[in-house]
């Protein structure tokens, strides 16, 4: 719970709101933080002060819940020896980036990369923000809550033409008839 505190005085305008989950047995103290802006500060001052020594980058992911106003959130995940640290980057629609981890944590550029690319969050001063899993021309970002299931294109081989279409996607389905006989049922064995 010191930890915490010491965060917060020394952070008093980034941190919003914090919680604390006590390690039993062998496990570590969990800290939440959930924060108002992330900056590179905040992510120096956690990395390298003797204090704290939260120099162990663990994970970085994302999450959408389009109920909320600020629906984007970002996770960092670091652990220290003796404790762990999650930073909550609450982020809306309209103000979707973020001070990137790369700087200090050269393990978050993978997972930059990827919130990037499945939900569209942008990272100031990124080294290498491009898509990652998606294909070069896809338009959108699929994890986002308010993207399609099947996408925007279709892709096809075009048996007349001899080469791979794209087209808008076409979702019609035909009637089907189901017949609900059973044919193991009135037969003797």
């Amino acid at each position: 719970m010191d930890i915490i505190f010491q965060i917060q005085q020394i952070f008093p305008k980034e941190i919003a709101t914090t919680f604390f989950y006590p390690g039993f047995g062998k496990s570590r103290d969990t800290h939440i933080l959930v924060t108002k802006s992330r900056s590179s500060v905040l992510l120096e001052f956690l990395s390298n002060s003797y204090q704290f020594q939260f120099s162990y980058f663990i994970d970085e992911f994302g999450s959408d819940e389009i109920s909320t106003p600020k629906r984007f959130k970002v996770f960092l995940y670091l652990r220290s020896t003796n404790s762990e640290i999650f930073l909550v980057s609450p982020l809306s629609l309209e103000n979707n980036f973020i001070w990137t981890a790369e700087e200090i944590f050269c393990g978050a550029n993978w997972s930059e990369r990827e919130i990037y690319d499945l939900y569209g969050i942008y990272f100031y001063n990124h080294s290498d923000l491009r898509r990652i899993l998606t294909d070069y021309g896809f338009e959108g970002f699929p994890l986002r809550k308010d993207f399609p299931v099947s996408g925007y294109l279709q892709i096809r081989y075009d048996e007349v033409l001899k080469r791979i279409v794209s087209e808008p996607i076409e979702l019609s389905q035909e009637y089907r008839f189901f017949e609900f006989n059973n044919p193991w049922v009135g037969k003797n064995a």
